[in-house]
């Protein structure tokens, strides 16, 4: 299965968590790690994951104008997640996450979300992510990847010369 992991990052810790997802996944499956202002169209793509920051309600501006620019039709049935990297929610603030206004726009554009958009937490205080959270981001993605297999019949692959037994 080809994965691309497309993300958006400002202070680098979506690329340090989009990294250990792309490292987590690369065991089982072809990864490609693409910073937002380096990937296209996808093609041929089997599992698309998107990772953005929620910097103080700001929208991810990098990703959204990607999604926008993106022909018709090319998202249309590939399976997606989307993650964001944020400090924990306010009681007071009642606004939208970054990662469901991507998810949206995926499913908008006929794409699959396998899962409801993630949040993984900045410590409090701190500008890092804990290593806890990058842990749970590679379990995540790695339940993401599963959810996508899972769902076709995998036939054998026979290359030229291999025999087959009955």
């Amino acid at each position: 299965m080809l994965v691309w992991v497309v993300y958006e990052s400002r202070l680098g810790n979506t690329a340090a968590l989009a990294q250990a997802i792309a490292g987590a996944l690369a065991r089982e499956h072809r990864v490609r790690l693409l910073p937002v202002e380096e990937a296209g169209p996808p093609s041929g793509v089997d599992l698309l994951i998107i990772g953005c920051p929620h910097h103080r309600h700001h929208q991810p501006d990098g990703i959204l104008s990607w999604l926008f620019k993106l022909p018709p039709r090319v998202v249309q049935d590939l399976n997606c997640g989307v993650f964001e990297i944020r400090y924990k929610r306010h009681h007071f603030w009642q606004g939208e996450s970054a990662a469901t206004l991507i998810w949206r726009r995926l499913q908008g554009l006929g794409g699959k979300p396998m899962l409801k958009p993630v949040s993984f937490y900045l410590q409090h205080r701190g500008r890092l992510l804990p290593e806890s959270e990058i842990e749970r981001g590679a379990a995540w993605a790695a339940a993401l990847a599963r959810k996508a297999v899972g769902g076709r019949v995998k036939a054998p692959v026979i290359h030229a010369g291999d025999h087959i037994w009955t």
